[in-house]
């Protein structure tokens, strides 16, 4: 058995300064929605961090449209409780 807990954080992204007017270009055009966006527009360019841990917070289910964000799932697979509204 497990639970599950969904969280909120954010990836850090470095860029070169000289990629920064293409960078925000896409980012206005809506190009780039996420880091792999990021990573596979500037290639080796982009200098993925990774996650955040530091701002790592609990998610509760009203920021998550009332979806669960914690779970209890069975050796079966099944959900036996969620936290869903």
């Amino acid at each position: 058995m497990k639970v599950d807990f969904k969280i909120e954080t954010w990836e850090s992204v470095e860029i070169p300064i000289e990629k920064e007017a293409i960078v925000l270009k896409a980012l206005t055009d809506g190009k780039i929605q996420t880091a792999n966006d990021l990573i596979d527009l500037l290639g080796d360019d982009a200098d993925y961090k990774g996650m955040i841990p530091e701002i790592e917070q609990q998610m509760l289910p009203v920021e998550n449209d009332g979806q669960a964000t914690i779970e209890f799932i069975n050796d079966d697979g099944d959900i036996i409780f969620d936290n869903a509204e």
